[in-house]
């Protein structure tokens, strides 16, 4: 004889270890549904690793005033090369400080923001997947382009070994570039030294998850601002450097941890502050650039992340999108200045300031382009990862 209670228990032990596998929570009124803690562990084959985090409006503010300066610098550096008549003051070597700063604060950006998703723990093989979805499709989608068009169809760098193309299909490229020749066409140094950034990031954030840790972290980011510059070999750029940029980067997820508990929230109107000073050192002395600069960065970084929490909730909305797209104007504006911009401004004779007001703009358009042509191999290297 069946035991009528044992059958509706057993039946109700087995519908809530059915619905307890499904890693999401249904909460509010209307039943929305929102992803839990489970999904940032990867648990579930095919489901997103990462939760959804607050949007930070300071956050936002900093990579676009980085790509802002990032825009301006090679505006005017490369309008001097080029042999047009630029503004005097983009050949003053205090010029040449802000690509520094704007290189810092998208370091910092991406050490803060990868504390908020990750550092508290996660999958190593989501982030990892996470991480090359987010770099590899646009990158792969403008380089082979260039690639097709210089390389086969114009037989340029024949030199060139063809297994270096494996530094290419990596992102190093760029990096790279500084030491040996490579096939690098877009990225620059920067690129690459992110996404080694990006390799270490698990083990930065294990270190920083324990006390002793953080003073180990200390002790080597100290030594590395203080040292490196001069250890550098000659000829090399510091700043260029992954052992060079690892300060601002560990910088960025402190900062992060700081923001959890509110510290950068309250005190970030005195990063503000101390940053004018830093800026007019940094300007004033050259000679200590390569240590006032990392400094002032971190600080700028404090200060705009404070004010950018206070911008109305409209501008916040704009600066979100125009932020978004702040990874395709890297991709994308120096290759066009160089073979498209630059001429169409010497055919039409456009002056520098209307240049760039149009430059800025086609920049954001290139980076929507770009993103839209590269969403088919965006799905299938997402199609590829869930497969691994």
């Amino acid at each position: 004889m069946i035991n009528r209670w044992s059958a509706a228990e057993n039946d109700r032990q087995k519908n809530y270890r059915q619905f307890a596998q499904i890693p999401v929570t249904i909460a509010g009124r209307f039943g929305r549904i929102e992803k839990n803690r489970f999904r940032r562990e990867g648990v579930g084959k095919g489901l997103p690793t990462a939760m959804k985090r607050e949007i930070i409006k300071g956050l936002d503010l900093c990579k676009c005033i980085s790509a802002l300066l990032i825009l301006l610098y090679h505006f005017g550096v490369e309008r001097l090369t080029a042999g047009f008549s630029s503004p005097s003051f983009a050949a003053a070597p205090q010029f040449a400080r802000w690509i520094e700063i704007a290189c810092d604060l998208f370091f910092l950006t991406s050490g803060f923001s990868l504390w908020l998703g990750w550092g508290e723990g996660g999958n190593p093989s989501a982030y990892a997947k996470k991480r090359a979805l987010a770099i590899y499709p646009m990158f792969w989608t403008g380089f082979f382009a260039l690639f097709f068009y210089g390389e086969i169809l114009h037989g340029n760098n024949r030199e060139i070994p063809g297994w270096r193309l494996l530094f290419s299909i990596l992102g190093l490229d760029g990096y790279l570039s500084q030491w040996t020749p490579t096939f690098y066409k877009i990225g620059e140094w920067f690129l690459g030294c992110l996404i080694l950034l990006y390799g270490v990031f698990s083990l930065l954030a294990w270190l920083m998850r324990r006390s002793w840790g953080r003073r180990l972290l200390t002790a080597v980011c100290v030594c590395l601002w203080a040292f490196w510059p001069l250890a550098c070999p000659v000829g090399w750029n510091a700043r260029h450097t992954v052992l060079g940029s690892l300060p601002v980067f560990c910088a960025g997820m402190a900062l992060a941890r700081g923001w959890n508990n509110k510290t950068v929230q309250t005190w970030g109107w005195l990063g503000a502050d101390l940053s004018i000073w830093a800026l007019a050192l940094l300007l004033w002395k050259g000679s200590v650039a390569p240590w006032l600069g990392p400094v002032t960065s971190v600080l700028l970084f404090c200060g705009l992340l404070w004010l950018g929490q206070r911008l109305p909730a409209g501008v916040g909305t704009g600066l979100h999108w125009l932020a978004g797209e702040s990874y395709g104007i890297f991709l994308t504006h120096h290759v066009f200045l160089t073979l498209v911009w630059l001429r169409v401004m010497a055919r039409f004779a456009i002056g520098p300031v209307v240049g760039f007001a149009l430059y800025a703009p086609l920049c954001c358009v290139l980076a929507v382009l770009l993103r839209t042509v590269a969403w088919p191999v965006h799905e299938g290297f997402a199609w590829l990862l869930r497969r691994i």
